[in-house]
C-alpha cells in the first residue's frame, strides 16, 4: 500500500512519513504548494489509498482526494472535534488511539529492504511531476553515508531541516538522519 503525506514541515510529518514505512508500507511525499490537479495527478500516480494532510492542506487535499478516490484521510494536527463530520476525514489521534484497529489491513505486510519506502515526486523544468522510486535500503544507505561518513552525527546531535521535508533531499536527510 501507499500512503500520501501533504503537509508543511511540521513534527506530525515526521510521524506520518514513518508510520507506512514501519509497516511495510510506502510514503509519497507531496508539496503543499502543489496546486489541487497537480495533487490529484500525484495521488492517482501513487495509488495512494490514505492521505496524512495538515489542517493547513486539508481544503486541497480533501478536493484531490476525491477526485483520486481515497477512502480515507488522517489530519495528522487536529482532534476529530475539529474536524467536520465527513467521512473520510479522521484525526491522526484517534487513529492512534485505537491502535492496530485503526490501521488499514493494506499497510500491514512484510518489510523487505527491496521494497519501495518513499515515491518522491520530481519534475523538470517543463514536465509534470514524476515518483521518483528509492527502496528502503536506499534510504539506509543515504542515511549511513551522509550521516557517518560526511556529516559524523551521533545520536546527541540536534540540526535544523533547512530543507522542504517534502522533497526528497529533506526525506533523506532530515527524516532519517
Amino acid at each position: 500500500g501507499v500512503c500520501a503525506v501533504l503537509a508543511p514541515n511540521c513534527p506530525e510529518l515526521a510521524l506520518a512519513f514513518h508510520a507506512p514505512l514501519s509497516l511495510g508500507a510506502a510514503a509519497a511525499l507531496l508539496n503543499p504548494h502543489h496546486t489541487r490537479a497537480e495533487l490529484a495527478r500525484a495521488l492517482e500516480s501513487s495509488r495512494a489509498s490514505l492521505l496524512f494532510a495538515s489542517t493547513a492542506t486539508l481544503s486541497g487535499a480533501a478536493a484531490a482526494g476525491i477526485a483520486a478516490g481515497l477512502r480515507r484521510i488522517v489530519v495528522i494536527d487536529a482532534t476529530n472535534d475539529e474536524l467536520e463530520r465527513s467521512p473520510p476525514r479522521v484525526s491522526l489521534r484517534s487513529v492512534l488511539a485505537s491502535g492496530e484497529a485503526g490501521l488499514p489491513a493494506l499497510l500491514r505486510a512484510p518489510c523487505p529492504s527491496r521494497d519501495v519506502a518513499l515515491l518522491a515526486f520530481t519534475a523538470g523544468t517543463c514536465a509534470a511531476p514524476r515518483a521518483a522510486e528509492l527502496t528502503h535500503a536506499n534510504l539506509v544507505a543515504n542515511a549511513c553515508q551522509l550521516g557517518a561518513a560526511h556529516l559524523r552525527l551521533s545520536r546527541a546531535d540536534v540540526f535544523a531541516a533547512a530543507f522542504p521535508l517534502t522533497h526528497a533531499a529533506g526525506a533523506v536527510l532530515a527524516l532519517n538522519l
